[in-house]
């Protein structure tokens, strides 16, 4: 799904309590999730785990 949202030109919207609002990529949770397990594989998913 993040390659999909990295195209070019492509609109994203986030959920909120008021609508659809345009939100850029690294504000989705996909992109965080994926920023924070590149950053430490071992950590995030030994963090994952335990939740």
């Amino acid at each position: 799904m993040p390659i999909l949202m990295a195209y070019p030109g492509a609109r994203l919207l986030g959920l909120t309590k008021y609508g659809l609002d345009p939100v850029t990529i690294e504000q989705t949770q996909h992109f965080r999730l994926i920023r924070e397990f590149c950053l430490d594989p071992a950590t995030f998913v030994e963090t994952m785990m335990e939740e």
